[in-house]
């Protein structure tokens, strides 16, 4: 994929807001909405796609009818010893990236070192996600109420 930047005109514009709509909308229905043949949006949808701009299209799930009802957010703080994490950072990445309950994980900056989303079948699925977390550092649960 090359990335280059490039000047949207007004019709680019309307083709992303229709993809953000549905992103599951057909050429035809974008073309329809933005004045164009569906070949014209495919086009300019592929030109985008190839500089970057475009990088995926997002599929949303309802995890409570996969039978994972319970939703949190967890900051982690990492133990250090001597101003250094006691884990190496690469193992608690290994960890979150193993562990099916967790859905998404970012590295952040500030008073805890990763902020993760989690969904779980039940609260004590919760409690053993806690205890994995405790021997990797301090750790805060926000339940989503939500979304």
């Amino acid at each position: 994929m090359t990335q280059r930047k490039r000047d949207l005109d007004p019709t680019d514009l309307r083709i992303l807001a229709e993809l953000q709509k549905n992103a599951r909308s057909s050429f035809t229905e974008i073309g329809a909405a933005v004045c164009l043949s569906a070949p014209a949006v495919r086009d300019r949808i592929k030109q985008m796609e190839d500089d970057g701009l475009i990088s995926g299209y997002k599929v949303v799930l309802d995890h409570a009818q996969l039978g994972k009802p319970i939703r949190a957010m967890i900051t982690v703080q990492v133990k250090r010893e001597h101003g250094r994490w006691r884990v190496p950072d690469c193992e608690v990445l290994e960890l979150f990236s193993r562990s099916p309950e967790i859905i998404r994980y970012w590295s952040v900056t500030g008073d805890v070192d990763f902020v993760i989303e989690v969904v779980l079948p039940s609260m004590k699925s919760l409690e053993e996600l806690h205890r994995k977390l405790e021997a990797w550092g301090i750790f805060t649960t926000y339940m989503v109420l939500v979304t």
